[in-house]
């Protein structure tokens, strides 16, 4: 299914993007290789854009022909029969002279051929908590000024204040680019500047989704004053004090105190009564997790080929949830459960919003500082 190459600089023979492996027989990139094994798994029958069957292949083409696109896979000897009997291509198809895209670093191995979309991500997402954890506990011992340790059925909580969710945030932001090239191969195909304007897209929705998420597997209830703010501390709604004690708060500590209290409460009244309505099982999560950050719609400056990669994700993703829905839960008539996890997106998007006002009102409240600038480029918050 994948050959390791020798090292050195390769490009994709479909796109040209820079690679250092071969994906079913011939030197490719991630994305080129899922493209051609979704279509040739699926049997999908594309019309040539232009109608003369040769279309430009490239990364830097705006409209990328999908059916000339999948000719040149084939005509190039792509294969999921036996790619190791192929021959194997010359380095001299990447020019000593020519620059990588700055965005794209070496692909890791393709995931397995028949593995599903949501198996992958739940795999990879798995991995993305156990390393985010880890992380985590090693810098409560210096973030968190004093441990407040909350007793919750024999659970490993603390408090959390501000600035030690600020250093979780940050941590969890570079570890958002990890999980998304692990999970789609497409991702690593984009350009850097794409990748920061897909990240700045989806880290909140991100956050959102799997806090509130946690706070329901932990508390199993959005209604208490408990809510998990990162993987290991959790906001008390009944000791707002201790939550922005170490943050710059100024003579406003009262306006700070609602404020954090009324946003808190909002968002929870957002998402929480379909969180409850729903009960998520692992795999809705895992889909939820892969259309959230592929949501449509939500990032205006990209090319036209990746809106159509993301439509293509997404629908994977819906035609995988179906299969579950039918293959392991059993269930004949599905679509309720399938509208109610598309409003559950819906709301985590209304919650995205809200939580950009709340922190325009925290830097009015003079408690970012140091943190807006983050927020103003990751989290696209307009400080």
């Amino acid at each position: 299914e994948m050959m390791a190459t020798a090292k050195g600089k390769r490009l994709c023979l479909i796109c040209g993007s820079p690679t250092n492996y071969a994906h079913y027989g011939i030197d490719s990139c991630k994305a080129c290789a899922e493209f051609f094994k979704r279509t040739r798994t699926t049997n999908k029958n594309y019309a040539c854009r232009q109608g003369t069957r040769k279309c430009t292949i490239s990364k830097s083409e705006r409209f990328i022909c999908r059916r000339c696109r999948f000719e040149k896979c084939k005509a190039l000897g792509m294969s999921l029969d036996d790619p190791r009997k192929k021959k194997d291509l010359e380095k001299t198809t990447s020019s000593p002279q020519e620059e990588p895209a700055p965005s794209t670093s070496a692909d890791p191995p393709s995931p397995p051929l028949n593995e599903s979309i949501l198996s992958r991500i739940t795999r990879e997402h798995t991995k993305s908590l156990e390393r985010r954890r880890f992380v985590e506990m090693s810098i409560r011992a210096t973030s968190l000024q004093e441990h407040v340790r909350v007793d919750h059925e024999g659970e490993d909580l603390l408090l959390c204040t501000w600035s030690f969710l600020m250093d979780c945030v940050k941590m969890y932001a570079g570890d958002y680019f990890t999980i998304a090239g692990a999970c789609f191969p497409e991702f690593n195909a984009l350009t850097l500047h794409e990748k920061r304007l897909l990240l700045q897209s989806c880290a909140t929705r991100i956050y959102i989704l799997e806090t509130h998420a946690l706070t329901a597997k932990i508390f199993r209830s959005g209604e208490g004053p408990l809510y998990m703010l990162t993987l290991t501390t959790c906001f008390d709604r009944d000791n707002v004090k201790f939550f922005i004690q170490d943050s710059n708060a100024s003579e406003r500590h009262n306006d700070i105190v609602r404020s954090v209290t009324y946003y808190v409460e909002q968002l929870m009244k957002i998402v929480w009564p379909m969180l409850r309505q729903i009960d998520l099982t692992d795999t809705e999560f895992h889909a939820l997790f892969g259309l959230v950050v592929w949501q449509i719609g939500t990032v205006k400056i990209i090319a036209f080929f990746i809106c159509v990669e993301r439509r293509e994700i997404r629908n994977e993703i819906f035609a995988d949830l179906r299969r579950y829905y039918r293959d392991e839960l059993k269930l004949e008539d599905f679509s309720v459960r399938m509208g109610n996890l598309m409003s559950l997106e819906h709301a985590i998007q209304e919650a995205t919003s809200l939580m950009g006002e709340e922190m325009q009102t925290f830097n009015l409240l003079d408690m970012l500082h140091a943190d807006a600038s983050f927020l103003n480029v990751i989290l696209q918050v307009k400080i």
